[in-house]
């Protein structure tokens, strides 16, 4: 396993801070009516950090799910391992396909466009963090909305660069950020036992299960321990058509 770099609390609760946004920090998450979401890649959100192929997308051409299931079996893990799905965010190795405005290549990390409405605001991350590396890097900073926008704008969603998509969305975010901070200052240090929760499927695990998921990171990119790896994902059944829907009237 590859070593993971000691994050600093303010730069873990950024980061889940986005993530809750995205799977609720549930590893088993994926978006798509597929049983076996490996199977296909048409349209699909998958994982913490909802590694997302947009083959038909207007704006964008993007496979990153596919990749995403690459780097997890190149790298002997199951696509549902949490901690696997840290270490890939963290390694950002990705040979990510397609063309996307401000992409480095290889990277999630998106540089903020000049033409942007956002730019005159927040361009000066581009200077900050050119790279993915140096926001990973940025261990003595405490500014948790800094870290969480950064975090937000230039490696969650190149969709965060259309305005309309940060107003509906980074507030909750940075909410959440903050929350998260201080979760983690009184429970970051609690064991754990279970390992990871997950839940297969387009669903939100329950609150407390997501807050242990989120110590389980802390402790993970924080001091490097590594998680139980849990009793493993069940996938979630369909529920069938009810009794009531099915009944004929004459």
């Amino acid at each position: 396993m590859p070593n993971v770099l000691r994050l600093s609390m303010y730069q873990v609760a950024a980061m889940l801070g986005c993530i809750w946004w995205e799977s609720k920090v549930n590893p088993g998450e994926y978006h798509n009516n597929q049983t076996d979401p490996s199977s296909t890649y048409q349209d699909l959100g998958v994982g913490l950090g909802m590694w997302t192929d947009l083959p038909a997308d207007t704006k964008t051409t993007l496979w990153i799910a596919d990749e995403f299931f690459k780097w997890m079996a190149n790298h002997n893990y199951d696509w549902w391992d949490g901690t696997g799905q840290l270490q890939c965010i963290i390694a950002d190795e990705l040979n990510i396909r397609g063309t996307v405005n401000n992409r480095l290549q290889g990277s999630m990390w998106t540089q903020i466009p000049t033409t942007s409405d956002l730019y005159p605001l927040y361009g000066y991350l581009n200077t900050k963090y050119p790279t993915w590396s140096d926001w990973l890097n940025d261990t003595q900073n405490n500014n948790v909305e800094e870290l969480t926008l950064a975090y937000f704008i230039m490696w969650e969603t190149p969709g965060s660069l259309y305005v309309f998509n940060y107003r509906n969305n980074w507030g909750r975010r940075r909410q959440t950020a903050y929350d998260l901070f201080n979760y983690l200052t009184q429970h970051g240090n609690d064991t754990i036992t279970d390992g990871w929760y997950y839940d297969i499927g387009y669903v939100f695990i329950p609150d407390q299960k997501a807050y242990d998921n989120c110590v389980l990171a802390w402790q993970y990119l924080g001091s490097g321990v590594v998680p139980p790896p849990g009793p493993g994902p069940t996938p979630t059944k369909k529920k069938g058509m009810p009794l009531w829907m099915k009944l004929r009237y004459f």
